[in-house]
């Protein structure tokens, strides 16, 4: 069996985040091969699995890191074992610990562990690290260091399930990729926004998109990303938010990034149509309020509508509509109905923090 690689992104873009790695994968030298029945057994939500050739070794793998570069993804980690426990307490947890030997421990100046948790259980996250650590510090006789640590020892517990490996990224993840002058509690992550992109077909062909809900700008971040990692012109971005605090907030984004050029301003997502010129976007790609936390009390039908109303008018013919919509997708749905401009291509629900809200795909009828 070859190496396996496991990686993290967010629930229901699973599809987006294996491309994207097998791509960076092949290009890296690494084959990946078929998934074998033991790889493809790890699989979760969120989850997402590589089983390299046998050829390659963790050294090479963790040398190399060959998806450092991939924009869907949060941690990725090479894959030991799954821990066997009864799914609940700290003491068979570090039972099944103990039986799984860690080669690379051998060879180590330092290491730390560190525990991502998901579900109820008797024990925290920082239990299981200080537990584990020690557990590790007295069989292999390695220092701890969680700083400056040279191997970083990984549990992941998912409910009854537990698996341990080495994590290939930084304490932050691959996600925090820009340096934040604005990041207010709720903002779309990033690698939720490269999926929105890749899904709409703005990956594939970057052409002039809009955010009119854009936030701290997240989406524009990553649009002009993509179109940079292909090699390719920047192409016509702008963004939009009621919320001047937004506005300004996503201005020192995009200018703490390194991204010129793009028009950001206080507008009404409704009124897009008296702001760009018509039929002047191919894309628009946006996460409107749900209206959970933020904008309680909105008046979502007044908003959907407005907002494909707008589209319409100011969308190429063809022209691509992304939208997230949280849990009140009868609203949404009702308002669609009522706007036969658009035909709905594509429909998924991706786990946001706790909220499942659906991504549509609409296009703008020729």
């Amino acid at each position: 069996m070859g190496i396996i690689i496991r990686a993290t992104t967010a629930p229901g873009i699973e599809d987006v985040a294996y491309e994207e790695g097998s791509l960076l994968l092949r290009r890296a030298g690494f084959g990946p091969a078929a998934v074998s029945e033991a790889a493809a057994a790890l699989g979760l939500p969120g989850v997402v699995v590589w089983e390299l050739e046998p050829k390659a070794a963790v050294e090479e793998v963790r040398a190399t890191d060959p998806l450092r570069r991939a924009r869907s993804l949060f941690h990725v980690a090479v894959h030991v074992a799954e821990i066997e426990w009864d799914g609940t307490s700290l003491m068979s947890l570090l039972e099944g610990v103990a039986r799984i030997e860690l080669a690379e421990m051998r060879d180590t100046e330092s290491f730390r562990v560190s525990c991502s948790r998901v579900g109820t259980h008797d024990f925290q996250s920082p239990d299981v690290e200080r537990e584990w650590g020690s557990i590790l510090q007295e069989r292999y006789a390695t220092a701890v260091d969680l700083e400056g640590y040279a191997l970083h020892v990984k549990a992941d517990i998912v409910g009854a399930r537990a698996f341990c490996g080495y994590q290939l990224t930084g304490r932050k993840g691959l996600d925090r990729r820009y340096p934040w002058v604005y990041h207010p509690r709720v903002t779309l992550r990033t690698p939720i926004a490269y999926a929105m992109l890749v899904i709409a077909g703005y990956a594939d062909r970057p052409q002039a998109l809009h955010d009119p809900f854009c936030g701290s700008g997240t989406i524009l971040l990553e649009a002009a990303g993509v179109a940079s990692e292909r090699g390719l012109r920047l192409p016509p971005l702008s963004g939009g938010d009621r919320d001047l605090r937004a506005v300004e907030g996503a201005r020192l984004n995009l200018k703490a990034a390194g991204v010129p050029g793009v028009d950001v301003r206080q507008i009404d997502a409704r009124e897009l149509a008296a702001t760009l010129p018509p039929r002047s976007l191919s894309f628009i790609v946006t996460n409107p309020p749900f209206g959970i936390r933020l904008a309680k009390g909105l008046n979502l039908f007044s908003l959907y509508d407005g907002l494909l109303d707008s589209a319409g008018r100011v969308l190429k013919p063809r022209g691509v509509l992304a939208l997230l919509v949280g849990r009140r997708r009868g609203v949404f749905n009702k308002v669609l109905r009522g706007h036969p401009q658009f035909a709905l291509e594509h429909v998924r629900i991706i786990e946001m923090g706790g909220v499942y809200a659906a991504l549509y795909l609409l296009r703008r009828s020729s």
